[in-house]
């Protein structure tokens, strides 16, 4: 009920979830991820702040860098970072890994951002989680500094997964114009079968970076190897329109 009331009747949505919650501890992790994903739908980011910063308090260990990220996205969005600043205040202490991911953040957004790089540009002994090398180099391209993002991804090595550290090369080598890189992770990661990620991967890249010229060979290769039209492939579908859309490229929306 909580699902299908989510757009017509919001607040009684919103209700349902959060008894759902209370009541039900042991399916905490599944009812929260949908609870956000509805709220993600109606870009409620003002309850996504709220959910996201009880949930990674209260959620198994390996989901705190998903709210972390949801908590930071829905702060930038807001342009609240009262819930960043009353996490370091407590209560109880906040992990060491988190703590300078959200010293950090805060560091960005109030403009010391030579101070924020310097601490990004370090492998942190703290991090543990695999999230918080993933927004190191994603910080670090965000503040103009590809190249130094790219040595941090090769200084983790291995502590950053092969769909994030993929996903950091690209938006790093569109940032510095190296097309012939670019292309070669490209190519590696059609050469396979596309699966739902590794085309999820590549729309929310060419989102993010367009490139006619890649776009146009995704969808060569899916007319070689198209994915099934299935709900798990929904999301791959989903970053491809919204790339072909911003590519201005309307054929290639409509097909998706």
């Amino acid at each position: 009920l909580a699902s299908l009331w989510q757009i017509a009747q919001p607040a009684l949505s919103d209700r349902l979830y959060a008894r759902l919650l209370a009541e039900h501890p042991d399916r905490n992790d599944r009812t929260a991820d949908a609870w956000h994903r509805a709220l993600l739908a109606r870009s409620d980011y003002a309850q996504i702040k709220e959910l996201a910063a009880d949930q990674f308090r209260r959620a198994d260990p390996i989901h705190a860098g998903y709210w972390m990220n949801s908590l930071l996205f829905a702060t930038r969005q807001t342009g609240d970072d009262l819930p960043l600043r009353r996490f370091l205040a407590g209560p109880g202490p906040l992990a060491p890994q988190w703590r300078k991911v959200v010293e950090t953040e805060l560091l960005i957004r109030t403009g010391q951002q030579a101070q924020a790089v310097a601490g990004l540009n370090q492998v942190w002994p703290e991090a543990t989680h695999p999230f918080v090398p993933f927004f190191q180099a994603k910080s670090l391209i965000e503040l103009k500094q590809p190249s130094l993002a790219l040595e941090l991804v090769a200084r983790y090595g291995e502590r950053i997964h092969d769909d994030e550290r993929y996903a950091l090369r690209l938006d790093a080598f569109a940032q510095l114009g190296w097309q012939s890189l670019l292309d070669s992770d490209v190519a590696l990661l059609l050469t396979p079968p596309p699966t739902g990620p590794v085309i999820e991967l590549l729309g929310t890249h060419l989102a993010k970076n367009p490139n006619q010229e890649v776009l146009d060979r995704v969808f060569v290769r899916l007319q070689d190897a198209p994915l099934a039209a299935t709900r798990e492939n929904h999301n791959a579908f989903a970053a491809l329109f919204c790339a072909a859309g911003i590519a201005g490229d309307f054929p290639k929306m409509h097909a998706m």
